[in-house]
């Protein structure tokens, strides 16, 4: 029913459908900066918009405060997966490690097929983005598939 209540079905009726996904979504976020938070957390709002039916995780390194910077509103949407962070860690690039780390995390959690790897602060305008990129890794699962040619920020436009 998961499916259905998300809009993920393929069909207008209801009838049984997968509950579980076979994608995840696994987002690395690091630092807790006031304006990164607040980039981020508008960037996985716009990619929780997605139409492609998948688990959503978020990998946050902790501030040395050892408490999430994110709303509990958004945290509540997702998986969040915490990480003790340090201050010889703190605003240290650590997006691969927290890949890896939410790559484990979400093959405890459940077998899935497809992973989908995303940084926390930018999204497409386009709904079908995430399912356009698991479309490319349904063709060929050997496939890195980069979702994006160009990344503009909003504020140099």
């Amino acid at each position: 029913m998961r499916a259905v209540a998300y809009g993920h079905s393929a069909t207008d009726s209801i009838q049984e459908q997968q509950d579980l996904t076979d994608t995840a979504v696994v987002c690395a976020s690091f630092g807790a900066d006031p304006a990164r938070i607040a980039a981020n957390s508008e960037g996985i709002s716009a990619q929780l918009k997605q139409d492609l039916f998948a688990d959503f995780y978020l990998i946050e390194m902790l501030p040395v405060t050892g408490k999430s910077a994110y709303p509990e509103r958004l945290l509540s949407r997702l998986h969040h997966v915490p990480v003790a962070g340090s201050d010889k860690t703190e605003d240290l690039f650590q997006k691969e490690s927290l890949f890896n780390i939410g790559w484990r995390a979400a093959l405890n959690h459940h077998k899935y097929d497809y992973f989908i790897f995303t940084d926390a602060d930018i999204y497409s305008p386009r709904h079908n983005w995430f399912r356009s990129i698991r479309a490319k890794l349904l063709e060929n699962p050997s496939l890195a598939v980069q979702g994006f040619r160009m990344v503009l920020d909003t504020l140099d436009d």
